[in-house]
């Protein structure tokens, strides 16, 4: 009859010890200290963060600590013993989480314990709205969309739309990483013989870019495209300026390739990528890369390119990504471009 007592009651009792936090076991405290990645602390735009602390069914949250780019600190008083999961979330002054970071600590009853959590940028999301009145006039019998992120081959996004009827064709991608994307709208239609979908429209590659923890929101256009973002550059590096751009035709199927590029904070800079294009219909492609002097704000660039596809007259864009010694990179430059031809 005992062991039948024990047996109905001792998971009740483990029950009751976890879903308590481990109280029957005493309490200890914990101090928290909260820090950006490095060389982010300044240009982050955390306003504050907010830090909580959960152990089974117990939960334990700071409310609002203003953030300081020296670090911010948190204690938890009198908690139960046991291992506590830290999340912490950084705020900027609209309240839009942006930055985000996660611990544990074991708090060990009467001692004080320690953690420290270090807050990388929120991935965000976009989404790419093509009206029927932009699209309709094409024609066409199916458009897809394809989004990649700049200067990379694998595609992050890619709508597919047959059914034409609709007021907006929609491209929505969520979790992703804040950095420069490009997009390209393409449209299909039956050939001659009706047999098959044939492309016959390609758009330009247009750039649109996404911020810590935050929604782009593309609005598609035929010829033309624009974006508007929800708040400023925070964490990630300073976009370059293209100061000059220029391109010569020096033979037949070779053309030199020149540009003043300026950079803000070099000295928080491991990197400045270089990436031109010579069609509108074509991708920008890497050219090459430079490491930044810490007193070295402007770099000239020069490049010869050989293409038996040059012909008298040569167009030319050009874009520069940064990358911080953080590792992430910047949004691209505002787009360079160039023009060249034979004199006759």
């Amino acid at each position: 009859m005992k062991k039948s007592f024990l047996k109905l009651v001792l998971p009740a009792i483990l029950i009751m010890i976890v879903m308590g936090g481990c109280r029957l076991f005493g309490t200890g405290s914990m101090a928290v200290e909260v820090r950006m990645a490095e060389l982010c602390a300044l240009s982050a735009g955390v306003d504050y963060v907010v830090v909580t602390a959960r152990n089974g069914g117990l939960v334990e949250e700071s409310g609002e600590i203003p953030f300081s780019s020296g670090g911010t600190l948190c204690a938890f008083n009198e908690i139960p013993v046991g291992i506590w999961k830290l999340e912490v979330v950084g705020y900027d002054s609209s309240r839009r989480a942006i930055y985000s970071g996660n611990s544990t600590v074991s708090v060990i009853k009467d001692l004080s314990s320690s953690a420290a959590v270090t807050l990388e940028p929120m991935n965000g999301e976009f989404e790419i709205d093509f009206k029927k009145a932009e699209y309709e006039g094409l024609k066409a019998e199916k458009i897809d969309i394809w989004v990649y992120p700049l200067g990379e081959s694998r595609s992050v996004a890619h709508g597919e739309f047959t059914d034409l009827s609709e007021s907006s064709l929609l491209v929505t991608a969520a979790n992703v990483k804040p950095r420069t994307y490009e997009y390209q709208i393409r449209a299909s239609k039956l050939d001659v013989e009706k047999a098959k979908l044939v492309e016959f429209y390609k758009s330009p590659w247009y750039v649109f870019s996404v911020l810590p923890g935050l929604k782009t929101i593309v609005n598609a256009e035929l010829g033309k495209s624009e974006f508007s973002v929800n708040m400023d550059i925070n964490a990630i590096p300073v976009k370059p300026t293209i100061d000059s751009f220029f391109v010569e035709i020096i033979s037949n199927g070779s053309v030199q390739t020149s540009a003043s590029i300026v950079v803000d904070n070099p000295d928080e800079l491991s990197l400045v990528t270089v990436y031109t294009r010579f069609q509108e219909t074509d991708r920008y492609s890497e050219t090459t890369t430079y490491e930044p002097v810490p007193s070295q704000a402007r770099w000239e660039y020069s490049l010869r390119v050989d293409d038996p596809n040059f012909g008298p007259e040569v167009n030319a864009w050009l874009v520069a990504v940064s990358t911080g010694k953080n590792g992430l990179n910047s949004i691209a430059s505002d787009q360079a471009s160039a023009h060249a031809s034979v004199m006759k």
